[in-house]
């Protein structure tokens, strides 16, 4: 799985093994700087926004931990 953050306000995660690609948005309510997978636990996103947001996502379930 790949994560992308944009200043769309939007995070996308991509299946790029398969043929299936764009996977799901995670929105957020400011722009996303960064995004990046816990090193132990590969289905944990963390996020950060221009607005000061710090988020940890289930990956699997597109939901906020």
């Amino acid at each position: 799985m790949l994560a992308s953050s944009s200043w769309d306000m939007t995070v996308k995660l991509w299946d790029i093994f398969s043929k299936q690609g764009l996977l799901e948005t995670l929105e957020h309510s400011s722009e996303v700087v960064s995004c990046d997978f816990h090193p132990n636990i590969k289905s944990e996103l963390i996020t950060t926004t221009l607005g000061g947001q710090m988020f940890l996502w289930d990956a699997e379930e597109g939901n906020i931990k």
